[in-house]
């Protein structure tokens, strides 16, 4: 039967592996003992319109010798394909093609179909010269050849040929691995008959067993997926658990379409249950299961075709070990080989028989599998912890460039794994699992949709990785390699990925609004308040441990008016004058019985002011579970604010939140990317204005006061009188007392009016006018008498130019009432003040405690407290500055005592305490009353005298501050040795007492008897300003700030080692110590030269020596020398010596080098040192002339040496 060839429709391959040799450039260790014997490996796939041959392929074989090369009439054209060369059009296909070439050398590339890299099936290089190449592939359609090779002549073997050809023997029979009873014995095709090496045939499932015994890689992946880390271990599955997995699976399902007509095995689906989604716990998505359709013969094909190991035992290739070449014996490779395929009634399976075939002539050795390029990547998201206060999980993507699909080498597959590198943990395979366990690789899928955003690249997800709550990061180490359809894999390559859990979760405001515990009524403006806010927290991720609230509150134009100031405040501010220092903080980790959280702010209680909440807000609950599963609302009830409405009918408050989660390293989340308005609008009852006095000037030198009396002109009036009455006339005129005290101005005026409105004509008589000429303007000067305390009333009459007066009014609207303000200064308070200790702080904090009393006398409304640090500035009140608190009844945070009357509060006394920063300095306070303005008793606003000055002294709350201890070389003898530190504690003695220190140095190992070498204790102020000339000692560097500490030990011996300890004691009996050793030998280390190259110099020409070095750059302290021997000058036969170019000076004086290459000079020898912040020096000496050596010598204080000669190499 003549054989159809198509390789569109019926491909094979073929390749010789050296095991031997992909192990060693996998790095693979152990085998040296182990002999690894190489395979001819055969492949080959069918289109799927094809469909399934009738019975097994068959393996062919015929010797090479056999093949007649032809001359072809090739059509040969310049090509750009890849770079300049040639394209060979050989108008047919060919499994052999000879060239006979001439030229500089290079590559021909053979190719089915059109010239691109995806067609690719042959390769060989063209050595430079007149030569001959073959390249041979199942079919070769035309040649890609390099540019500078001329072809001579064009010979080969056609595909149709040589399998026509005689000599074909068949070799082997290979068919999918059944049970012939259950496949031929029930109509399905021949498949299951004997099938294995033709001389030795034996049962399907046993020739299947032979291939993979034969053909199976021995070997895996790589041994390391980076330096010094070791890949997960390699496994082969075992053959009879490979075989009975395939049998279940893909052949399992191929049966039911595998007695249908071929060519319609295809498009024939079965469907398959596909479970919901689930994650790394095993927990599935709710819903029932859905169906998908998949062709059992595709799958068949996608398993053989891209696995090594199912490729073999599908039937689907085969492999023939290579043996050592034996003169009677001929080799696997010195044969061809065809594969064919036969369908009995053709593939439409009405026809009459056809059998393909596809040819594999002179197969070569394999070309290594690429590796991956371009890797990368990304952290595509976060999963929800498991469990409450459990590990955030990431999903991280890793991809890389898609292989070219070049037949000679496209991989088939990937592994995948993972390794830990903070913290750090063995690599895994992230990678399913055979029957048997071995790997299963992930195959490589070379069909592209067209709605893949990343067309060329491939990639894998490791989808749930667990990322620690402390440190809250992990970088890890993904890897991959790629195999092939042989079994050979790529190298590894591997890139690192550092996963970030989410910040902390938001606190959500869900509603806030006030509600008032007390409305004043006008002119009173302070409203007393509660905030009542709801807030939710998700429960699900993490439990908190506290809960922040911050706030600043603000006049607004109108009701709900935003901020004018969104930038985060320092706390929660309860007024509009109020200060914003205290944050609100709801403590999680200390609740109530009930599970309430617990606050220290003043007023709360966890009891009354904090409920739970079901999750829609409209029902209390229990705290915990009966809030829901989720997020968990709070009602929280925050007392203690004062809305003062007297200067605004709106106020709003910007809300901040912000949480911190209970779990290790509780982190502490963002605060509230936009503040919560909350709006509240003046809820006093409307004002009934009272009858207003008018009040006039403060009384002037001469003791009287001074009004503007002004009135509205009257049409036709020439001028006007003023007429004037008091409030002692108009109630002696009706017999009515003085009145008593507690009247106001207003009530007094409304009396008076009363008495006007009464019997106005004859009230005339008690007024008396005031000018005797008339007033022409709208207004005059009334002067109030000295000492008065009554109001005085007033009448304005228009005179008309005939000098008649007006009517005498008849209603006491035409009044005008004017009374002399007065300024009843207080007392000047008493301030006591002392230091006492913070509750509870770690490390013990001080703060002052004050006590604040007022004297008897004129009400106290106010009292404000100042606070300096300057001594001077104490001396008087108004050079402290402004006070530091405002404290009246309602501050939170101090006790004030007041007392109430009929004309007002009155503040007694005041406890409370003040936390200034600490410092050694006297902190000075000083206090002053004030009195309040009450306009309607013609009272305004004092201050009192101030208060005696009280003083004290909070301490740091920190341990003296000393710095570690230093040592340095003096530059004096080789046994000395120079210490330093710094201490910024006060040098003076503080009111508290002077800061002490202890230096002390005593050789290591000494008797107790022996006299230390230094010994100091004191206080700082008695330091030496000076460094001894003999002996050890310390000193002080005035001037400096820090201030700056030395110390010169003098040691008998070199070799005498010498412990130092410095100790810093307080006022308050606070001790910080810093210990350092001397060891033995010179403080300065042994001079080192590292890292010596030398490198040649082209511009400008010489020679550059490189070195480092670790030695310290101390001033004056090492000395380098280059010197550079030159070769002596040869006149005739005389050699005269010429001198050495030397260049010495000190380490710390070498010139640092200069931007850009080595600069055009005349100057024999250059040296420099690299920028560069140390400790590791780089330098180098450029030399200009010839020379014999060079030599850099570094030598140190005390004569120890580091010298390298360098030759000329």
């Amino acid at each position: 039967m003549a054989f159809v060839f198509d390789a569109t429709r019926f491909q094979a391959e073929g390749a010789a592996l050296q095991w031997q040799v992909i192990a060693k450039r996998l790095g693979i260790p152990g085998l040296a003992n182990r002999v690894l014997a190489p395979v001819l490996q055969l492949r080959w796939t069918l289109h799927p319109e094809l469909g399934f041959p009738t019975e097994p392929f068959i393996v062919w074989r015929r010797h090479r010798s056999r093949n007649q090369l032809k001359p072809v009439q090739a059509e040969i054209n310049s090509s750009l394909l890849f770079g300049a060369g040639s394209i060979v059009d050989l108008r047919g296909t060919f499994t052999y093609v000879s060239l006979a070439v001439s030229g500089s050398g290079g590559v021909a590339y053979g190719f089915v179909g059109s010239p691109w890299a995806s067609t690719i099936v042959a390769t060989a290089t063209i050595a430079a010269g007149t030569t001959q190449v073959i390249i041979a592939a199942p079919a070769i359609d035309g040649l890609v050849v390099s540019s500078g090779i001329t072809i001579n002549a064009v010979s080969g073997v056609r595909a149709d040929a040589q399998a026509a050809d005689s000599g074909w023997e068949q070799f082997e029979i290979v068919g999918i691995p059944v049970k012939k009873a259950e496949w031929t014995g029930q109509g399905i095709g021949r498949h299951g008959v004997d099938q294995g090496m033709v001389s030795a045939l034996t049962t399907a499932e046993a020739a299947a067993g032979q291939r993979l015994e034969r053909g199976a890689p021995p070997l895996g992946w790589g041994s390391l997926i980076a330096p010094g880390l070791p890949a997960p271990p390699w496994s082969a599955p075992p053959t009879p658990a490979l075989i009975a997995e395939l049998q279940q699976s893909v052949l399992g399902d191929f049966r039911g379409v595998a007695a249908l007509a071929p060519s319609a095995q295809a498009a024939t689906k079965v469907k398959k249950l596909i479970p919901p989604p689930e994650n790394s716990s095993g927990d599935r998505m709710s819903g029932a299961d859905n169906e998908a359709e998949v062709s059992p013969l595709s799958m068949l094909y996608l398993a053989a075709g891209t696995d090594c190991f199912n490729a073999l035992g599908l039937g689907f290739g085969t492999a023939y070990l290579i043996k050592v070449r034996d003169p009677n014996e001929p080799n696997v490779l010195d044969f061809d080989y065809m594969i064919t395929a036969r369908y009995e009634r053709g593939p439409t399976g009405a026809g009459a028989p056809v059998e393909y075939a596809a040819l594999v002539p002179s197969p070569q050795q394999a070309i290594a599998t690429p590796a991956p390029s371009s890797m990368a990547q990304e952290m595509v998201g976060v999963l929800r912890p498991r469990s409450r206060d459990d590990s955030w999980l990431a999903s991280v993507r890793i991809s890389w460039d898609r292989p070219v699909p070049i037949p000679l080498f496209r991989p088939r597959s990937f592994a995948f794994a993972r390794a830990g590198v903070a913290p750090a943990s063995p690599a895994a395979l992230l990678l399913g699992k055979r029957a048997g366990g071995a790997p299963l690789p992930v195959a490589v899928n070379y069909y592209v949709p067209p709605e893949d955003p990343e067309p060329n690249r491939l990639s894998a997800v490791d989808r749930e990785i667990a990322i620690p709550n402390d440190p809250g990061n992990r970088t890890l180490k993904y890897a991959v390699a790629q195999q092939d359809i042989y079994g050979q894999w790529s190298p590894w390559v591997a890139i690192d990925s550092t996963i970030t859990q989410p910040a902390p979760d938001d606190v959500r405001i869900v509603s806030a609004e006030f509600k008032y515990t007390s409305v004043p009524v006008p002119p009173l403006g302070r409203c007393a308040a509660n905030l009542v806010l709801e807030f939710l927290w998700d429960w699900r991720i993490r439990s908190p441990l506290v809960i922040n609230f911050r706030g600043r509150i603000y006049a607004a134009a109108y009701h709900g008016a935003p901020p004018p100031d969104k930038t985060l405040p320092g706390g929660l501010q309860t007024s509009l004058t109020g200060p914003i220092t205290t944050t609100l903080t709801l403590r999680f980790d200390i609740t109530t019985a009930a599970g309430a959280p617990t606050s220290s702010w003043p007023g709360y209680n966890p009891n009354a002011h904090c409920i739970a909440l079901n999750p829609e807000g409209d029902q209390q609950v229990a705290f915990g579970n009966a809030q829901g599963t989720g997020a968990r609302r709070y009602r929280v009830t925050i007392p203690g604010f004062e809305l003062d409405f007297a200067s605004a009918g709106h106020i709003g408050l910007a809300l901040w939140a912000q949480g911190q989660e209970a779990i290790a390293p509780m982190r502490v989340g963002n605060w509230s990317a936009e503040p919560s308005v909350i709006a509240a609008s003046d809820p006093r009852p409307p004002l009934i204005v009272p009858d207003i006095v008018s009040l006039s000037s403060l009384p002037d030198a001469s003791g009287e006061s001074h009004a503007v009396l002004s009135w509205t002109g009257s049409p036709g009036a020439d001028g006007y009188f003023i007429y004037e009455s008091t409030e002692t006339k108009l109630l002696t005129a009706v017999g009515d007392p003085e009145p008593a005290p507690s009247k106001t101005l207003s009530e007094r005026l409304t009396r008076l009016k009363q008495i006007f409105d009464a019997q106005p004509a004859l009230r005339r008589s008690d007024f008396t006018r005031r000018n005797s000429k008339l007033i022409k303007a709208t207004s005059a000067d009334v002067t109030l008498p000295r000492g008065s305390t009554a109001i005085h009333l007033y009448v304005v009459l228009g005179v008309s130019a005939g000098q008649v007066e007006a009517a005498w009014p008849t209603s006491s609207s035409a009044l005008y009432a004017f009374a002399v303000p007065r300024v009843p200064k207080p007392g000047a308070p008493t301030v006591e003040v002392a230091r006492a200790l913070v509750p509870g702080a770690t490390p013990p904090a001080f703060r002052s405690q004050l006590k604040i009393a007022t004297r008897v006398g004129p009400r106290v409304r106010r009292i404000d407290l100042h606070r300096v640090r300057v001594d001077d500035a104490a001396k008087e009140l108004d050079t402290m500055g402004p006070p530091v608190l405002t404290l009246d009844a309602s501050t939170p945070g101090w006790n004030v005592a007041s007392t109430s009357d009929a004309l007002g509060t009155h503040i007694v006394t005041a406890d409370g305490f003040d936390t200034p920063a600490g410092s050694w300095k006297r902190v000075w306070y000083r206090a002053a009353a004030w009195s309040d303005a009450d306009l309607l008793r013609g009272t305004l606003p004092a201050r009192s005298p101030a208060s005696s000055t009280a003083w004290v002294v909070i301490p740091p709350t920190t341990l003296p501050d000393l710095s570690a201890i230093t040592m340095d070389w003096p530059g004096t003898a080789p046994a000395d040795v120079l210490l330093k530190w710094t201490s910024s504690e006060p040098v003076a003695k503080t009111a508290l007492g002077p800061h002490t220190i202890s230096i002390r140095a005593r050789r290591a190992g000494a008797p107790p008897d022996e006299a230390p070498l230094l010994a100091f204790e004191g206080p700082i102020a008695d330091l030496p300003l000076v460094q001894p000339a003999t002996d050890s000692g310390a000193w002080r560097e005035d001037g400096t700030k820090p201030a700056q500490y030395r110390a010169i030990i003098r040691r008998a011996a070199l070799a005498d080692a010498v412990d130092v300890s410095v100790r810093i004691t307080d006022p308050i009996g606070r001790t910080s110590e810093s210990l350092a050793r001397i060891e033995s030998g010179h403080i300065l280390p042994d001079p080192e030269l590292n890292s010596i190259s030398l490198q040649k110099v082209l511009a400008p020409p010489g020679s550059q020596l490189n070195w480092s070095s670790t030695t310290p750059i101390t001033p004056g302290a090492y000395t380098l020398r280059v010197t550079v021997s030159r070769p002596p000058i040869q006149f005739g036969g005389i050699r005269l010596p010429r001198p050495a170019v030397s260049l010495q000076l000190s380490l710390s004086d070498v010139p640092l080098d200069e931007p850009g290459p080595v600069p055009p000079g005349t100057d024999p020898l250059r040296v420099r040192r690299m920028p560069g912040p140390g400790p590791n020096f780089s330098y180098y000496a450029f030399v200009r002339v010839a020379y014999t050596q060079i030599a850099v010598r570094l030598t140190s204080p005390d004569g120890r040496v580091a010298e390298h000669v360098q030759l000329p190499e």
